[in-house]
């Protein structure tokens, strides 16, 4: 886990619940960390900083599914015809869908 969220930490410009998720989960008991047996109060802080680590993943990933979309739509508005990528726009020069 700690690769990810250092990786995601340097690739992002806005990066701050990245680096606090890295944070926590550095601060968990390394008991929790290699996969031993928690006490009960160490596996309620290990939930917490598994949801808040989802969270933040699930944000990455929705904000670069949302520019992949936009991606083919861009292209074309600047001029460039989409080849084969399954956008279903049509090409401005035939009126068809690109092969």
């Amino acid at each position: 886990m700690k690769p990810l969220l250092q990786n995601l930490a340097l690739s992002l410009g806005n990066n701050e619940e990245v680096c606090y998720c890295l944070k926590a989960w550095q601060e968990l008991p390394s008991s929790v960390r290699n996969g031993g047996r928690p006490s009960k109060e160490e596996a309620l802080l290990a939930v917490a900083v598994i949801n808040r680590i989802r969270r933040a993943i699930t944000h990455v990933s929705r904000a670069a599914h949302a520019c992949a979309n936009s991606a083919p739509q861009t292209g074309v508005s600047r001029g460039h015809v989409p080849r084969g990528c399954g956008s279903g726009l049509l090409c401005s020069r035939t009126n068809r869908a690109p092969a």
